[in-house]
């Protein structure tokens, strides 16, 4: 019995051995932006007069689309409102990839085997796990409930702000917990898990576009919180729905995990699938056939963010003539309003140049994904010299980037021009296009912690690069030094399409991110292959 109970207990301290890292950092980097965007709030808005304008954010069609209306001027239900989407999507985004990695990554490198050979029945090992993965998810919000009583809101409304952000992760550690079990790979549990998020997205938006929809918001887990309230009416009834989600999903999961053997799925894989040279006659060439359908991903991704963009250049135009004390608070946020069209599609450029550095980031992530998984080895072996192998990575990265600016940029295009505005494809491109530098930056931070901090390689560099997107808006409300604020690379981009691109910038840009990857390819050279 002892002996039982001990194996028992190990498979926890397992986990949470296996989850502890990516925690920490998850907690302390959703932390720390909500209190940071609390203090931008407070800095910028001192009163209730003047955040009673960011009401008016209600009224702007792709505000209220991507974050909803705005409940209250109370300066934690701000936050809530501003910065708790995308606080929503990243805590999402990580409990998906720490549970496949976990579930399923456990039984494709065959962990998981070992112990099932222990008495340790794979369902009770699977309630354990969620158990584990389950707490992690509230610790991240309870790190965040802190952050803002710390930062002087009402303890009640952080609180129940950091259970929103426990329930999102709870209901994707749920969803992918039981997609672990209907699929028989770690990649298909990811691919179809981020699909599922990528729905309750689109959910959120469309329960967000109109009042008459607002009853959507109950079937994502995006939209929760919308009913919770935080700061506002602090409804903790609407907890349940997230409780009972969750539970049922996780019990779905381990019912579904006793009816199948290790390694398989109720979706069987094809047991002969028939052979494809294409891709394997170098290691550029299979680097490109293992990242075609994650590059179609994203291409599908930026095109849709394209159109959204391209669809909403004349409501814009619309609405600031409706308003034209709307100017100034468009200006607040760092745009351009000399003219509207070009300050709206040049700012929205500069979002989706950070989707472009977070993709140059996970494109040299598969480089340590191919180094971690030993197939390097084999390569390394042979006469492939390993800066020549990174260096496909690096070119196919860079290509990929490329691709996808043209594909974002000419999407924004086609759109508005179909909806009359006199939007042209030279300023879409060149607004998109003049980002390209900034994600240069990090795809070779990438290299750079590849050859230094193999393990830090995505998650350092993707990060980096949200910070740094952040900083020119919030550093001068913070009144940071200009040496600070002219850190980020974001900083020193010219207002393209209003002005021309600033060829200096970009060469000086482009400059760092090739000595960050020269001295990252020596670096990787020169050191012993890392496993995972």
């Amino acid at each position: 019995m002892s002996g039982n109970r001990g194996t028992r207990w190990a498979v926890e301290r397992l986990t949470i051995r296996l989850t502890r890292r990516s925690t920490l950092l998850a907690s302390l980097a959703l932390a720390g932006y909500a209190a940071l965007e609390f203090r931008v709030i407070e800095a910028t808005y001192p009163d209730d007069a003047a955040r009673a304008a960011l009401l008016t954010f209600g009224d702007f069609p792709l505000l209220r689309t991507m974050q909803g209306v705005p409940y209250s001027t109370e300066s934690g239900a701000l936050v809530a409102w501003d910065a708790g989407w995308m606080m929503s999507l990243v805590v999402g985004v990580w409990a998906i990839t720490t549970t496949a990695r976990i579930l399923r990554g456990d039984e494709d490198d065959g962990r998981a085997e070992v112990t099932l050979a222990g008495p340790v029945r794979a369902s009770r090992m699977l309630a354990r796990q969620a158990a584990v993965l389950l707490a992690s998810c509230a610790g991240v919000g309870l790190a965040v409930g802190l952050a803002l009583i710390t930062s002087g809101t009402p303890p009640v409304g952080a609180l129940l702000f950091g259970a929103t952000i426990w329930a999102v992760g709870g209901a994707f550690v749920g969803l992918t917990a039981l997609t672990a079990q209907v699929f028989a790979s770690r990649s298909r549990t990811l691919g179809v898990s981020t699909g599922l998020l990528g729905a309750a997205l689109v959910l959120r938006m469309t329960a967000n576009s109109t009042d008459s929809r607002s009853w959507l918001a109950w079937v994502t887990p995006l939209g929760w919180s919308d009913h919770v309230r935080p700061f506002g009416d602090n409804q903790a009834l609407a907890l349940l729905v997230p409780v009972l989600v969750v539970g049922g999903l996780v019990g779905c999961a381990i019912a579904l995990r006793v009816r199948r053997d290790s390694r398989t799925g109720f979706v069987r894989e094809r047991g002969e699938r028939p052979s494809r040279a294409w891709g394997l006659t170098s290691p550029l060439a299979f680097a490109w056939r293992t990242s075609v359908g994650t590059l179609v991903t994203w291409a599908i991704a930026l095109a849709g963010w394209g159109l959204a963009t391209g669809a909403l250049v004349p409501t814009m135009n619309d609405f600031v003539a409706a308003d034209p004390a709307f100017q100034d608070v468009l200006a607040g946020m760092g745009m351009n309003v000399s003219d509207v069209t070009k300050g709206f599609v040049g700012m929205t450029a500069t979002i989706t140049g950070v989707a472009l550095s977070v993709f140059a980031a996970t494109r040299i992530g598969a480089a340590r994904t191919e180094e971690s998984s030993t197939r390097l080895d084999q390569i390394a072996t042979r006469s492939v010299l390993r800066r020549h192998w990174l260096a496909g990575h690096i070119v196919l990265a860079l290509a990929s980037v490329i691709l996808l600016a043209v594909v974002a940029g000419s999407s924004t295009w086609a759109v508005a021009a179909a909806m009359g505005s006199d939007l042209t494809l030279r300023d879409a491109m060149a607004a998109v296009l003049n980002t390209v530098p900034v994600a240069v930056v990090f795809g070779g931070l990438a290299v750079l912690l590849l050859g230094f901090a193999p393990r830090a390689t995505v998650t350092v560099a993707a990060t980096g690069a949200a910070v740094a997107y952040l900083l020119p808006i919030i550093g001068p409300a913070l009144d940071c030094p200009d040496a600070v604020v002219g850190a980020s690379p974001f900083w020193h981009l010219g207002a393209v399409p209003i002005d021309a691109v600033d060829l200096t910038a970009a060469v000086a840009l482009v400059a760092i991110g090739a000595v960050f990857a020269v001295v990252g390819m020596l670096a990787f050279e020169r050191r012993d292959l890392v496993g995972a």
